[in-house]
C-alpha cells in the first residue's frame, strides 16, 4: 500500500522465516526501488507501521562498527512490531543513503543482476524458503518478457522434505523449471528428501516444463544454450549453485564431452541442452553382440561396442571371459588391460574392433542359448534393461523389492511390476522423469538396506 501511495524513495525488503526452532530469521534486500521521498524512516510490518527520525536512525547506525549489525537492528525492530511466522516487512529509506549503506555489508545474492546483455538477464538470489521463492519469481516474470527459466537448488534434506509440497506453488510462475540435486550443507541424507521426490511433486503439479539436471553446472548449461532475447534466467538457493556465477559472467559455451554409444539401450540422455554429443561406434565393434552367439548373452541387446564398454553379462558372466583385445581409437588393448570389472571397464575412447579368445568356439560350445533364454525374464518395450548393478553376494531386484519400488511412478516412467530393477519409459515420459525414479529407488533401497546402489544404466550421473 505504501508503494502505491509514494512514487519516490528506495525500498528494503525484509522477509520473516521460520526456522526449526519456530524463531523468525530475517533476510534483508536493497531493491533499489522508488518508493517515497520525505525526512524519515518507515518500518511496515503487518499492516502496523512505526517512523524513526533521521537522526535517531543516524545514531543507531553509527554506534556500531559493523554496518551489517546496525542493518539488522532496523529489522529487528520492524518485527518486533508484529513479524510473526511469515510475514512480509518493508523497510522504506526516504531521506538518506545510510540505510542502503548499511544493508549493502548484508549477504548479496538478492536479486542480483549477474548479466544483463543482448536482452537477455541472467539474475541470482538466495531465496530457498518458498514463500522467498515466490517473491523472487514473481520479481523475475515483472522483468521477463520471454521465457523465465528458474534454476533451482533446495538447501538441506531437512528443508526439502518439509516444504515438498509448497515448492512447486512458488516455482508456479516460471515458464520452466529446472531442479538440481539438493545441498546437502551439514546434513545428512533423510529419507523422502532427494531432489528426485521434489520433482516428482513439481511434475504432477506443474507438468513437462520442469526438468531434472544431475548438477548446478549442467542447469546452468541449458538456460545458457537456450537462452534468447527477452529471457530471464534465475538462479535460486543456498547451496553450491553460486559457484554458477563464474560461468555466467564468461558467458563460455559447455565444453563439448562425446559420448560413445553402441546401440544406445542402456545409455540415459538428458532432456537438457547439455553440449553432450552421442556418437555410435563403427567398424566391426558395431556389429550386434547377439550375433556373436554367446550363450550367456542371449536376448541381451546392444553391440559388442556396448557390451565390452559396460563389460555386459548375466548369470555369473561377463564379456570379457571371450576377449583376447581391444581396439580402442586405433591402438590395440590386451583384455587383462581393459580394467573390466562387473559392469564396467576403464576403457576411455572409440570401441572399433575386438578379438576373440583363441578357443572360443568351444568355450561357447559348452552351454545352451536356449537354456539362458529360458531363464531370462522378457522385459516390456521402453526399457534400459537393469537399472542398477548388483552388490557383492546380492541381487539389486531383491533389495529394491524389499523397499517397496514396484509399481513406483513419475511422470511417465513406472517401475516395472515384473522386475523391481527395471524402469519402463511408458505414454509422455521424459529422461528426467527417468532420472528422478532412478533417484527415488536408489534412496529407498539405502534407507530399507543400507546398501547405496551403483547405476548400471550409463550417464545417470551417480
Amino acid at each position: 500500500e505504501q508503494m502505491r501511495k509514494h512514487p519516490q524513495g528506495n525500498v528494503i525488503g525484509a522477509f520473516v522465516g521460520m526456522a526449526e526452532d519456530r524463531k523468525p530469521k530475517p533476510y534483508a534486500a536493497h531493491f533499489n526501488t522508488p518508493i517515497c521521498e520525505g525526512d524519515r524512516y518507515m518500518l511496515c510490518s503487518d499492516g502496523v507501521s512505526d517512523l524513526l527520525s533521521h537522526e535517531e536512525l543516524t545514531r543507531r547506525l553509527s554506534e556500531n562498527a559493523d554496518p551489517r549489525v546496525a542493518a539488522n537492528q532496523i529489522i529487528w525492530r520492524a518485527m518486533e512490531m508484529g513479524g510473526k511466522d511469515n510475514s512480509t516487512i518493508m523497510v522504506l529509506d526516504v531521506s538518506g543513503p545510510q540505510l542502503p549503506k548499511a544493508t549493502a555489508a548484508l549477504p548479496d545474492r538478492r536479486f542480483q543482476t549477474l548479466r544483463d546483455e543482448g536482452g537477455m538477464a541472467v539474475v541470482t538470489d538466495y531465496a530457498h524458503h518458498p514463500a522467498e521463492m515466490a517473491c523472487a519469481v514473481s520479481m523475475a516474470r515483472e522483468r521477463c518478457s520471454g521465457v523465465l527459466r528458474v534454476l533451482f537448488q533446495p538447501h538441506r534434506h531437512s528443508r526439502t522434505k518439509a516444504f515438498i509440497r509448497d515448492f512447486p506453488g512458488s516455482l508456479a510462475e516460471a515458464d520452466e523449471i529446472v531442479l538440481c540435486p539438493t545441498y546437502a550443507a551439514f546434513e545428512r541424507p533423510i529419507e523422502g528428501s532427494d531432489v528426485g521426490w521434489l520433482y516428482a511433486e513439481c511434475r504432477e503439479r506443474l507438468g513437462g516444463r520442469t526438468f531434472l539436471a544431475r548438477s548446478c553446472e549442467e542447469a546452468w548449461w541449458h538456460a545458457r544454450l537456450s537462452m534468447k532475447k527477452g529471457d530471464v534466467t534465475l538462479l535460486l538457493g543456498a547451496g553450491d549453485i553460486v559457484d554458477v556465477a563464474p560461468l555466467v559472467a564468461s558467458w563460455e559455451a559447455p565444453p563439448a564431452r562425446r559420448v560413445w554409444i553402441g546401440a544406445g539401450t542402456n545409455t540415459w540422455r538428458s532432456d537438457l541442452s547439455t553440449g553432450e554429443s552421442f556418437e555410435r561406434t563403427s567398424g566391426r565393434a558395431a556389429m550386434p553382440g547377439a550375433s556373436l552367439g554367446i550363450p550367456w548373452m542371449a536376448g541381451i541387446p546392444g553391440t559388442v561396442g556396448g557390451w565390452i564398454k559396460m563389460n555386459a553379462g548375466a548369470f555369473g558372466h561377463s564379456i570379457s571371459e571371450a576377449l583376447r583385445r581391444v581396439k580402442v581409437d586405433g591402438r590395440w588393448i590386451d583384455a587383462a588391460d581393459c580394467g573390466f570389472s562387473y559392469r564396467s571397464s576403464c576403457i576411455d575412447g572409440e570401441i572399433q574392433d575386438f578379438e576373440l579368445r583363441e578357443d572360443f568356439g568351444d568355450f561357447v560350445a559348452s552351454a545352451s542359448a536356449e537354456d539362458y533364454l529360458s531363464r531370462r525374464p522378457k522385459f516390456p518395450p521402453g526399457t534400459k534393461g537393469s537399472v542398477f548393478k548388483n552388490p557383492p553376494g546380492d541381487h539389486a531386484g531383491r533389495i529394491l523389492e524389499a523397499a517397496g519400488c514396484k509399481g513406483l511412478r513419475v511422470g511417465g516412467a513406472h517401475v516395472w511390476e515384473g522386475h523391481a530393477n527395471v524402469i519402463v519409459s511408458g505414454e509422455g515420459a521424459t529422461a528426467s522423469d527417468f532420472l528422478a525414479l532412478a533417484r527415488i529407488m536408489r534412496e529407498k533401497a539405502f534407507f530399507k538396506s543400507g546398501v547405496l546402489l551403483e547405476a548400471e544404466v550409463r550417464n545417470l550421473g551417480f
